[in-house]
């Protein structure tokens, strides 16, 4: 059986930074979505089904702390891959990948990553 490739592409749309209110989803037509939570309480976006496959997610808390916390649902994570992502410290940071079979969390750095 054939294997498919998948190769990490990163769109070129800018960097989005959200603020300690924005809780709407998150943006899908860029690679990179960075939290600024320093107070404004928690927020709940979601993160629906990549675009192609090899999109890259990446998330960055630039701050938060405590209360002032983002915890982003993954639509479709690969099976047996993490489904919740907690940023609730400056620094912490996520990097995923889009494939033909779901989300799958390439690396990360302080994040907590659960499974529902």
């Amino acid at each position: 059986m054939a294997q498919e490739r998948v190769f990490p592409v990163f769109l070129d749309k800018a960097a989005v930074t959200r603020s300690n209110a924005d809780a709407s989803d998150i943006d899908i037509t860029t690679s990179i979505n960075n939290f600024n939570q320093g107070s404004g309480g928690a927020v709940t976006p979601t993160l629906a089904d990549g675009t192609i496959p090899g999109q890259i997610m990446k998330f960055y808390m630039v701050a938060g702390s405590g209360s002032n916390k983002s915890t982003i649902t993954i639509t479709t994570p690969r099976a047996g891959e993490f489904n919740t992502i907690l940023l609730d410290a400056a620094a912490e940071r996520v990097e995923l990948m889009w494939t033909p079979d779901g989300w799958v969390v390439l690396s990360f750095d302080g994040a907590t990553l659960t499974t529902a």
